[in-house]
């Protein structure tokens, strides 16, 4: 993924999340970002779906996001059992969208749970609302112009939040596509 991804990385970031995962709400996810910050996200009504044929499909949500500065908490003072402790090797680049009023920023990121490697694929457009899904789907349409890399599939069925990844009883480690030996 990162040779893939690597001509478009223009950011680098390493980080530690704790999201909180009990009694989960569908479309909210309240995590600590990095230790310093308590980020609020509730998605939007209804979602679209992302689909570059033979490359690509998953859901597209509008979230609303709130951010709250913390005061420092060291490790130890913090780990009730229903937050997840999530480190993140992000690799993020930006695209300008069709006007100056839109970008689109692609983050594909190592994450590292319980001794297990996975990895994530996020966009997020921003700028005028009604630019957006043409901002999104150019970029995408560009991005998956390369082949992703030999048994990586990016499937509806895995398109989720970070907190409802967290949240699915049972999530199976990545391994090889249906199909291969």
């Amino acid at each position: 993924m990162i040779e893939w991804f690597s001509p478009f990385a223009a950011e680098f970031e390493t980080r530690e999340d704790t999201y909180l995962i009990a009694e989960h709400v569908h479309g909210v996810s309240v995590k600590i970002r990095g230790g310093e910050r308590l980020d609020i996200k509730v998605a939007g009504e209804g979602c679209e779906v992302l689909d570059v044929p033979g490359r690509a499909r998953g859901r597209t949500r509008h979230w609303t996001k709130w951010s709250f500065p913390i005061p420092p908490v060291p490790d130890e003072d913090f780990a009730p059992p229903d937050w997840a402790r999530v480190k993140k090797h992000r690799r993020i680049g930006r695209f300008p969208g069709a006007s100056d009023e839109s970008t689109c920023a692609v983050e594909v990121t190592e994450v590292l749970r319980g001794g297990e490697q996975w990895w994530t694929v996020g966009f997020e457009a921003a700028g005028r609302p009604e630019r957006q899904r043409a901002t999104l789907d150019a970029t995408a349409a560009l991005l998956f112009t390369h082949p992703l890399p030999d048994g990586v599939e990016l499937r509806m069925t895995d398109s989720l939040s970070y907190a409802e990844w967290l949240d699915t009883p049972n999530r199976e480690p990545p391994g090889p596509p249906p199909g291969s030996s």
